[in-house]
């Protein structure tokens, strides 16, 4: 079993190498994007099963910029020959042995860990979707001209008809942490190259959290998705939640922490008892004793 690892990291070097240094322990290769706007000599560690992707731009959060990068990500990785491939960000980290992960998707070999659920007419976020967004570019203006930008794109999202999906395609949304097989992986490569897959990035060029989108949009329309864990169950749930198991992290979005919950040694327990194989998020000081007492469990 050889996984893929894929991470787009901006901060905490430190962490991000622990994190590094933990994924090396499986038989696995892991490619990295590190955004444009941090060092990356701050992030390189000294092995040849960990690579970098050269040409680096700056990644806006709610951008295309994020789509984009792990697309990038995608066909870096896929010469690897991987079984898997398993995306995370810099402040992710195993909470389990990684050789049980490995176990785990043996025994699952045709599988895809994915959350998703369809943005019909009254779904959550849809207006993430239908709306014109501008983050990537907005983020490049002089903060004088950012304003009016700003507003003009709100006046027309205000008195504008919202934006017309596909007629031939159901858009999906959910967690950008997923866990795909080689064959999925493959269809997407394949898919972003085509003319469907070229209009479709075009969409998603004006969306708001993109990364969230598209690739459940592409699986969820390919034959690919009744491989998708918890297909059927997952189809009806019009919100996901933390105890959705169809994908394979543990993230706290409880409204009394952060959004998502920066993870101490007070969630040891209930992270031992999750059937979830990493988590979400950590920070290098807060999370210390935490993530001391997790590699204790190897």
């Amino acid at each position: 079993m050889k996984l893929s690892y894929l991470i787009i990291a901006h901060q905490q070097p430190e962490l991000f190498k622990r994190l590094l240094h933990k994924l090396l322990l499986g038989e696995s290769e892991i490619f990295v994007f590190i955004d444009a706007r941090a060092d990356i000599d701050l992030f390189k560690i000294n092995s040849e099963r960990v690579h970098f992707l050269k040409n680096r731009f700056v990644i806006n959060r709610g951008g295309f910029s994020q789509t984009q990068a792990m697309i990038r990500l995608l066909e870096f990785s896929e010469k690897s020959k991987s079984d898997f491939f398993v995306f995370l960000s810099g402040q992710d980290y195993p909470i389990k042995p990684i050789f049980k992960l490995e176990d785990f998707l043996t025994s699952n070999p045709n599988k895809n860990f994915i959350s998703f659920y369809e943005l019909h007419h009254s779904a959550e976020y849809l207006h993430h979707l239908n709306r014109f967004y501008l983050t990537d570019f907005l983020s490049k203006t002089p903060l004088a001209f950012r304003w009016i930008l700003q507003n003009s794109l709100r006046v027309l999202n205000m008195l504008g008809a919202p934006r017309k999906f596909f007629k031939n395609i159901k858009p999906y949304r959910g967690s950008t942490s997923w866990v795909l097989n080689a064959d999925t992986v493959h269809y997407i490569l394949n898919f972003v190259y085509q003319k469907q897959g070229k209009a479709l990035l075009r969409y998603m060029s004006w969306c708001w959290g993109s990364d969230e989108m598209f690739f459940q949009t592409v699986v969820l329309n390919s034959p690919f998705k009744t491989q998708c864990f918890l297909f059927a169950e997952c189809q009806s749930i019009e919100k996901p939640t933390n105890e959705n198991k169809a994908y394979l992290h543990y993230i706290d979005w409880s409204n009394h922490r952060e959004m998502p919950a920066v993870l101490t040694e007070h969630d040891f327990e209930i992270l031992q008892q999750s059937s979830c194989f990493f988590a979400r998020k950590f920070d290098l000081e807060k999370s210390k004793p935490l993530l001391d007492a997790l590699d204790r469990m190897d």
